[in-house]
Parts: C-alpha cells; sequence; structure tokens
C-alpha cells in the first residue's frame, strides 16, 4: 500500500479534489488513521461548496491575523527566509509567560496574539479571552508523551511467534539504544529478498505498527477511555516507576531523560489532561504507524490555558476564571523560572527542538541538515538534580 502523502501529492499534480482522486482506491494508512479527504472549513465556504476542478482537501479552522514585517535596508526578501515581526508590546521586559520582545519570529508572534486575546477571534466572552501560553517546540512535548506513556507497554509485548522473536533479534541491537530500530520502519516496506505472499522475489519487512497491531489497539483503546484524572495518573505513574528502579538519589541524577521529565512532569500532566484520551490516542496512532513521518515537526505551537469550571464573586466583583499556571503547575510557569529565561533569550540563539526525537536527529537526513554548533545550549534539559519525586498534579486549585 502507498503512503498516503504519495497519493496526495499525485491528486495535487492532477490538479483534482482528494476525495474524487481516491474514489474506488483502498489505502490501509487511510483507513488506518481514520484520515479525511474532505470537509472542514471548505464544508461552510460557499465559494469552494460547488467546486468540482482545482486540489481540494480537509482544511482545519485557521486563525488570520495582520503584522507589519521588519524590512531588509536592502528591500530585497530572500524565498524561504524566515522573516521578523513588529510585537505588539510596549514593554521589552515583561516578565510573564506570553513574552512581550518587539522583534518576533511567526511562532512568537502567534503566541503573544494569543497571549494577549487578539486571537482567536471569535467564540469567546470578553472576559475569557488571552492568557495562552505556549511552545514553539516543534511537537516536542507530543513526542514526549508518546515515549513515556507508550513505549514502555508497547515494547513489554510477549508475543510467542516465531517470526516476532526473530526479528526482535534485529530490532534491539544495543542496551543503549534510546528507542527499537523498527520504529522508524513505515507499517510497510519493500526490499529485495525470499519470496513472500503475492509478491514474487520480495518480503515484506514488518515495521513497528504491524509486527504490534493487537497489543497497540489495546493500548490506545484503554487510553481512549480514560477521565482526565485517568490520564495524569498514568503519566505520573510512568515517569514514577523509572524513578524507584535507581538504587539512589545519585543514579537518579545521571538520568538525564529522567531529570527533564521530572523538572516537566506537571506541565506535561497538564497538556496530556487538555487533549483528552480520544485525542492522545489518535495522536498515538499515528506516531506508532509512521513515526519518522508523523512526528515531523508538528504541531509547530502548542498552546495551553487551564480555565475553572465555575466563577466567583468576591466584593461583588467577578474573579478571573483564568487559572494561574505559576501558581498551580510551577515549573517553567514560576517566576523564577520566567525571569530567568527572559535573560537567556537574550544570549541564546534559536535552534531546532529534536531532542524528543527518538532513534536519531530528524534533520541529520535531509538536504539541508546541519550539526548542532559545538558548544551550543540544548533546548529544554534541566540542570536541577531532582532528590525528591514531584507531587501529582491535581485538576483543582484554591478550592476551585
Amino acid at each position: 500500500s502507498l503512503a498516503f502523502c504519495t497519493l496526495r501529492n499525485i491528486a495535487r499534480k492532477l490538479k483534482v479534489p482528494l476525495e474524487e482522486s481516491m474514489s474506488g482506491i483502498t489505502n490501509d494508512e487511510m483507513k488506518t488513521l481514520n484520515i479525511r479527504l474532505c470537509g472542514g472549513v471548505n464544508e461552510s465556504n460557499n465559494k469552494n461548496k460547488n467546486r468540482t476542478s482545482g486540489y481540494m482537501d480537509w482544511s482545519p479552522k485557521t486563525d488570520f491575523a495582520t503584522a507589519n514585517a521588519l524590512s531588509k535596508e536592502d528591500g530585497n526578501y530572500d524565498v524561504g527566509r524566515r522573516c521578523a515581526f513588529v510585537g505588539w508590546e510596549n514593554n521589552d521586559s515583561i516578565n510573564d509567560a506570553g513574552g512581550g520582545r518587539r522583534s518576533l519570529n511567526v511562532e512568537e508572534l502567534a503566541i503573544e496574539e494569543y497571549f494577549s486575546g487578539r486571537l482567536p477571534l471569535e467564540d469567546e466572552s470578553e472576559e475569557c479571552r488571552g492568557q495562552w501560553v505556549g511552545w514553539h517546540d516543534e511537537g516536542g512535548h507530543v513526542r514526549a508523551l508518546f515515549r513515556i506513556m507508550c513505549l514502555s507497554d508497547l515494547l513489554a509485548s510477549t508475543d510467542d511467534n516465531p517470526l516476532f522473536l526473530k526479528e526482535q533479534t534485529t530490532v534491539f541491537l544495543s542496551p543503549y539504544q534510546s528507542s527499537p530500530h523498527d520504529l522508524h520502519v513505515g507499517c510497510f516496506n519493500i526490499a529485495n529478498g525470499e519470496s513472500g505472499e503475492g509478491m514474487e522475489g520480495h518480503k515484506i519487512i514488518r515495521g513497528f505498527y504491524e509486527r504490534r497491531r493487537q497489543k497497540v489497539a489495546a493500548f490506545l483503546s484503554k487510553i481512549s477511555q480514560m477521565d482526565h484524572q485517568a490520564i495524569i495518573d498514568l503519566l505520573y505513574e510512568s515517569v514514577e516507576h523509572r524513578w524507584r528502579k535507581h538504587r539512589d538519589h545519585q543514579s537518579a541524577a545521571r538520568d538525564v531523560a529522567l531529570q527533564k521529565d521530572m523538572s516537566d512532569l506537571r506541565t506535561l500532566s497538564m497538556i496530556a489532561a487538555g487533549i483528552g484520551g480520544k485525542g492522545l490516542a489518535s495522536i498515538f496512532r499515528c506516531l506508532v504507524y509512521d513515526y519518522r513521518h508523523y512526528s515531523g515537526g508538528l504541531p509547530d505551537c502548542l498552546l495551553a490555558r487551564a480555565r475553572y469550571c465555575n466563577s466567583q464573586t468576591v466584593d461583588n466583583s467577578q474573579t478571573s476564571s483564568v487559572v494561574d499556571l505559576g501558581d498551580w503547575i510551577g515549573e517553567s510557569f514560576s517566576k523564577e523560572s520566567i525571569e530567568e529565561k527572559n535573560v537567556n533569550s537574550h544570549i541564546r540563539m534559536l535552534y531546532d527542538r529534536d531532542d524528543e526525537f527518538l532513534g536519531c536527529s530528524k534533520n541529520l537526513d535531509g538536504p539541508n541538515s546541519s550539526r548542532r554548533a559545538q558548544g551550543a545550549p540544548r533546548i529544554g534539559n534541566t540542570k536541577i538534580h531532582y532528590t525528591t519525586f514531584p507531587s501529582k498534579l491535581e485538576l483543582q486549585h484554591s478550592g476551585r
């Protein structure tokens, strides 16, 4: 079965709607991942409603904003070059999670728009607007959730199938691997070799998903049925189990991945609860099907906000419905962490976030790949050594 992206690229070249070009075609990836071919915004867009020619597929809801780009001195712009934009905030030293710098790249500008309440333009009352905080992490937080919540369970398979046991000898070659080698193999791949069913002179190399199909289905079904607190409990217990495996605090301090997960545990818990069981199951299904393809930088920007379920009135005035994340979560939302971040932002260049890409750097095989400069800091790595395990996040704050 061809990859769905290949069929979509063919439809683009044919300049016909994707739904029309896929008519009568059965695609395993499309069926497994429930990929939508049409609808979304276009479904309610009158100018596209009766459109029968030209490429068209499913379109997500999109927010639009106007911004001023900083011009170059010579007035020329290079194709593909990143633009810098003028921020709206007047104070360069605002100590909050929304930033406040005047020169922004497009992702930082988007985060500022949602934090200030200028976006989204609809569906929110005035008192509930803004206060969104976010990360331009190229999908780093989502991949972290996948690594913590999924891999340990999926790799603990006890399949007695002789073929599976034989394949395991090539999946793990070293105890120092960060992930199984088949994680970067698509659902199906073809290689020259022994004859296989329906393919003379070829054999099918099974990928991560195909080898563990039943295990994956059962695990994702369990996650999809979890409520918000159950998801937090699963995440917490997964990290705590790794903490307890160390014989002492000194041993745990040398586990860089564990220390990083502990430093972000409450933040990851909030993100996981916000996405929900069904959302996580859909995301994880894509990652186990073809990790390398579907972990390619999405979501580019991740936004989060916590609100109280009920409003309170104090002295005849209504309190804010948005939760103070510095008080509830702590970690990177605390005042001390934000002040440190503002200082570091002036001395650190922007690096691609690929530290949560399992197996290898996601940029090393690209035509324009470049290695991280020697001595450059890794974004997201913590220098704090935890001697006690962080407390579990509870979905209540200040008695509300």
